[in-house]
């Protein structure tokens, strides 16, 4: 692979890792999935799935107990 492929590849993954961060932030504050998916210009399940896919690598690669980091996924995050 050349470097510059391999430059736009990390690029292009930190965006989508900041997309991803922003999704989670919007939602630990209170923001719907809709309304975080329609701002990006997305489905309106698109927030919300990636999110899932997120927890779901969360809860299997963490080692903490399932209870704590579902607390930390729900809209409105963690009291």
């Amino acid at each position: 692979m050349s470097a510059q492929r391999r430059i736009r590849l990390l690029a292009s993954s930190r965006a989508d890792d900041m997309v991803c961060l922003d999704i989670l932030r919007r939602a630990a504050m209170g923001e719907s999935y809709g309304s975080i998916s329609r701002s990006l210009g997305r489905p309106e399940s698109y927030a919300r799935t990636l999110a899932a896919r997120i927890r779901d690598s969360d809860l299997e690669e963490s080692g903490e107990p399932p209870e704590a980091v579902l607390k930390l996924y729900r809209v409105g995050g963690a009291s």
